[in-house]
């Protein structure tokens, strides 16, 4: 099915709880402080954004499609006049303290629901935190411990079950399995691998995927991936056995460590890599070979997080990159949809809403002070210090009166030139986006036009309307 391009209009940003992770200039990557998002997630009922970033605060933003339609109404009023994006301001957070590793909503999740408005997040040093959506507050710990020397853990990956009785937490070689509704220690571990054996998956559990919609045939199924660069599909009728149902590899080309997976109808898995150029498409059916290929740069050790959608009967996914690029590809041909700007650095999220044609993107990305920039400021330091020293004793009196004090430029690093995009573009934001399918009639303001292109290489989830 052939879309044509597709367009998307910048409807609200949150920048301001990142702004410590702002460029000093265009030609420095001297940062005071790098508060990065990590991530930020949909709810299931597309009413709020989740987002964990490096000051391991996670917020919460409400996705008010009143407020959304009104901004829509406003920009084709303005005409494109005024292409500022309306703040996006959260409404609560919550503090874990500790470096974020993970976090997920809970499945059955509504905002008008006292009792399933929550989710879940696990940090350094942490154990497990249910924390309430609607104002932060912690409402119960789960803590994971290994099995042999019973000593706390640290879970690095977290899943709920559709069904949402049971939540997923992954460690090396293991899965640790909680009951929701009973806090406290794991009902069950399933390990994966041992130490004496070579067989099994090894490494870190780094994520996890379900059906969405299973029938009779997969509906104990679910996909573990790993940093070790292994995808594995194991069934819930095998609990406490270490052999998967089956392995799936790519044997023509090197696959970087697992960083997200996603079910997509009955037989597919769509599964995502750090340190790799490519996403993949696997046919559960024939798991020896992969499918297709889609183009993803993502040549760092830092998650990207992409999103499924149906549509039309089309299904599409949407998966950002480390130059800010947001591409989408059609997983029934390989082709690629379209792609647009999404933000000046790394797309960490993509998201789609469950039910209107918005998209949740975030960016953000840890930055060094270059060497030779350190190298320049120390010297600048050094002479600076040099010419205060030889002012103090030129202008000192014979009687040994004090110098008189002077002021100097700052050498903490160059400034930024007045009214310079560079000093108030925002490198750590939140952006929400209309998408404009092929055929639908784009508002007019900060739209980004995004042009189709099916040469970079080989080319389920929410239902987008």
């Amino acid at each position: 099915m052939d879309t044509g391009a597709c367009s998307a209009t910048l409807l609200q940003e949150a920048s301001d709880e990142y702004a410590s992770g702002m460029l000093v200039d265009s030609q420095s990557s001297d940062v005071a402080n790098n508060n990065y998002i990590k991530a930020a997630k949909i709810a299931p009922d597309g009413s709020s954004v989740l987002s964990a970033s490096e000051d391991t605060l996670l917020r919460l933003y409400a996705l008010d499609q009143e407020a959304l339609n009104a901004e829509r109404e406003r920009r084709a009023t303005a005409g494109g006049s005024d292409a500022k994006a309306a703040a996006l301001r959260p409404w609560t957070c919550a503090y874990e303290g500790e470096c974020i590793f993970d976090f997920a909503w809970y499945p059955l999740f509504a905002a008008d629901d006292l009792s399933s408005a929550c989710f879940a997040s696990t940090s350094r040093g942490h154990p497990i935190h249910l924390f309430n959506a609607l104002d932060g507050s912690l409402r119960t710990s789960y803590l994971p411990y290994n099995a042999f020397s019973h000593e706390p853990e640290t879970a690095l990956s977290l899943a709920f079950h559709p069904q949402g009785q049971v939540l997923f937490a992954g460690s090396r070689s293991c899965v640790k399995v909680f009951d929701v509704m009973r806090p406290g220690t794991q009902i069950e571990d399933r390990l994966l691998a041992t130490r004496r054996k070579a067989e099994g998956q090894r490494g870190l559990v780094s994520c996890f995927a379900f059906p969405t919609a299973p029938s009779s045939a997969d509906e104990k199924l679910y996909a573990v991936g790993t940093y070790s660069k292994t995808v594995c599909i194991y069934s819930e009728e095998h609990q406490g056995a270490r052999q998967p149902v089956c392995w799936l590899e790519d044997a023509d080309q090197p696959m970087g460590g697992v960083t997200q997976l996603a079910w997509v109808g009955d037989h597919h898995v769509v599964s995502g890599h750090r340190q790799d150029r490519c996403m993949r498409l696997w046919d559960l059916r024939k798991p020896e070979a992969v499918l297709r290929r889609f183009p993803r740069v993502t040549t760092t050790c830092q998650r990207f997080r992409f999103d499924v959608c149906v549509r039309k009967g089309q299904t599409v996914v949407a998966t950002g990159d480390l130059s800010g690029r947001v591409s989408l590809f059609d997983l029934n041909t390989g082709e690629t949809i379209s792609r647009f700007q999404a933000h000046a650095r790394a797309c960490t999220s993509v998201g789609f809403h469950p039910s209107a044609n918005y998209v949740v993107t975030s960016s953000g990305e840890r930055l060094f002070p270059s060497l030779t920039h350190l190298a320049s400021r120390d010297d600048q330091s050094a002479a600076a210090a040099a010419e205060d020293e030889n002012m103090a004793e030129s202008e000192s009196g014979e009687d040994g009166s004090p110098p008189a004090k002077r002021q100097r430029r700052s050498t903490d690093g160059p400034q930024p030139a007045e009214g310079s995009s560079a000093a108030s573009q925002p490198l750590n934001c939140i952006r929400v986006w209309q998408i404009h399918w092929g055929g639908s009639e784009p508002q007019e303001g900060t739209t980004v036009t995004a042009e189709k292109d099916t040469a970079d290489g080989e080319t389920g989830g929410a239902a987008c309307s």
